[in-house]
């Protein structure tokens, strides 16, 4: 398969290829153990055989309902091997969401352990008992322009959307970001959820190249942090995540750091920088993943979202379609060969994002919806959305269909999503009004939710108001949400600290949320805490206390009398005699 540059890229074949030549070279590490190269060859080939067996091949969509293990990439590498779709079934997501994705992807077999949220004809593949033992060559995909993923992302109907991207998309990404391999003898790292599509670039990268990719372990709140400090040479990480976490020292081994997903801080990146490359990383999902970078081993500046990859081009465009004057603000177009196919059985959609890029070279173009400007050394500035979508913790996300999730609850009349400025990123929050006589716990419609959409769209904060706030235009005050919100989160009434530790939880509360946590009855949630900034306090927490204290036991202690109890408990448990 050809890139617009010349290279070629078969990434059905490329693992065999470093399995016959360094076959005892580590391939993927995950919690549940090793592949070396040879092994990921041998278990790809045995999902690759299980699907051609089916007369499953191009164009048609395979389920991978793994959570962050080695298997999950062995999947990856046979479906592709057999010139199939690849669909993630995060786990983690609530089965009405994954039967949903099945559904509208059209899955013919699913590659997993157990996935009871399935029709029961649609085949299951058990990665650890496939086999291969028939003479079944895999063919991988026939064209370029066959699709090689679809991923979902929030939707503005109330559903998740599907992006489909193709074999010749991402081979022309790997193709342009070939300078992020590790070198011979490191790793790289991956941190992020399957469901993100920064989990294919942090696995891809690594793997195409001939070097292991180490997957942080899902069952560990902190799981994150040893790619984090120098474990491995490369990884892509949030903002969010970035912000949680200290940099390593230079020397220890993170030789370059990618932030995507979401803006930036200026003063994040440059903590991150020092001593290593660091790379500011802009794409939408349409455009397979990363579009634009800022890279400081080029000379660009970190705080801008940079220069387009070689295999991308970029214009600023005003509503009709004009570039803009130079240095004047518009509205972000990107083309060339990542952008995708489309929004996967959403025709009109696609019609109204892909459109003909009007240089007249019978390409396509992506609107992105944000708002850059070119500055005077060309680098791309960015100045936000010019609707409603917002980014939490590197996860796009529709207000309008956790509006619509919220709206579906029993006794509810209005609800409103919208994001919170905090110490780590934003703070997805909700405001909902109830009907007459209706009586809601902020923790009931958090339950509610969690039901029905995945985590990163399960508010961290939920507020009750009689109305919600409009603007003179008729549209919802989001400033004044966010000062209601925080109003509500600063309770009139104190439960008095009483005891050392109660005090020990609510200053590293303080710390984490950068608000002050005076109160023993002081929730957690609703002061703005979410799972990146849960991660920072069980960090502290650790660290000043001493004790091997857990996300589990933080989500499931939610207030500070509540934590600070299980630490006593966690404390007395530990003396000796005890």
């Amino acid at each position: 398969m050809h890139t617009t540059t010349g290279a070629f890229f078969d990434l059905a074949r490329t693992v065999t290829v470093h399995a016959r030549r360094t076959p005892e070279v580590t391939a993927v590490r995950g919690y549940d153990g090793t592949y070396t190269f040879e092994e990921l060859d041998q278990r790809a080939d045995a999902i690759a055989a299980e699907l051609i067996r089916r007369g499953i091949g191009a164009e048609t969509a395979v389920g991978a309902h793994l959570d962050r293990s080695r298997d999950l990439v062995a999947a990856l590498v046979g479906i592709w091997r057999a010139g199939a779709v690849f669909v993630v079934l995060d786990p983690a997501h609530p089965p009405t969401r994954l039967a949903a994705i099945a559904a509208d992807s059209g899955v013919a077999a699913v590659v997993s352990r157990h996935a009871p949220f399935l029709d029961d004809r649609i085949a299951r593949i058990d990665p650890a008992t496939a086999a291969a033992s028939e003479p079944i060559i895999p063919t991988g995909p026939q064209s370029p322009e066959s699709l090689a993923y679809i991923v979902y992302t929030s939707g503005t109907t109330g559903e998740p959307k599907g992006v489909g991207i193709t074999y010749g998309n991402v081979a022309n990404l790997l193709d342009g970001v070939r300078t992020l391999a590790p070198a011979e003898g490191e790793d790289g790292g991956n941190v992020l959820a399957p469901s993100f599509d920064g989990w294919l670039w942090s696995t891809l990268i690594p793997l195409m190249n001939g070097r292991g990719v180490v997957l942080a372990d899902p069952r560990s709140g902190d799981g994150n942090v040893p790619l984090l400090n120098g474990e491995v040479s490369f990884v892509t990480a949030t903002p969010s995540l970035l912000a949680a976490n200290e940099p390593p020292a230079p020397k220890a081994g993170l030789r370059t750091v990618v932030s995507a997903g979401e803006a930036c801080a200026p003063d994040l990146a440059a903590r991150w920088a020092a001593g290593r490359r660091f790379i500011n990383a802009y794409g939408p999902t349409e455009t397979t993943i990363c579009a634009t970078w800022a890279d400081s081993e080029a000379g660009d500046d970190p705080t801008t979202i940079g220069h387009p990859l070689p295999n991308y081009r970029v214009q600023v465009l005003d509503e009709r379609l004009r570039p803009v004057p130079a240095g004047q603000v518009g509205e972000l177009f990107v083309a060339g060969a990542g952008v995708g196919r489309g929004y996967h059985n959403r025709p009109g959609a696609t019609a109204s994002r892909f459109l003909p890029d009007p240089s007249g070279n019978s390409e396509r173009m992506y609107r992105t919806g944000d708002l850059v400007r070119h500055r005077a050394d060309g680098a791309l500035e960015f100045f936000g959305r010019i609707d409603d979508q917002l980014k939490i913790r590197g996860f796009r996300v529709e207000p309008a269909e956790i509006e619509a999730a919220a709206r579906a609850l029993p006794g509810v009349r209005a609800a409103a999503a919208f994001a919170v400025p905090g110490p780590v990123g934003f703070v997805l929050s909700l405001a909902v009004v109830p009907q007459e006589e209706e009586s809601h716990e902020p923790e009931g419609v958090r339950d509610a939710l969690r039901a029905k959409l995945p985590e990163h769209l399960v508010p961290s904060q939920v507020m009750f108001l009689d109305d919600i706030p409009r603007t003179v235009a008729g549209k919802t005050d989001q400033a004044e949400l966010v000062r209601l919100s925080r109003t509500a989160a600063s309770p009139a009434f104190h439960a008095r600290l009483t005891t050392p530790t109660q005090e020990l939880v609510a200053q590293v509360w303080s710390e984490a949320l950068d608000i002050s946590v005076e109160s023993a009855d002081a929730d957690f949630f609703e002061l703005g805490g979410h799972s990146l900034i849960a991660t920072q306090v069980v960090a502290l927490l650790r660290k000043r206390i001493g004790l091997r204290l857990t996300m589990r036991q933080l989500f499931a202690n939610r207030t500070v009398e509540a934590l600070a109890a299980e630490l006593d408990k966690m404390g007395e448990a530990q003396r000796p005699g005890a």
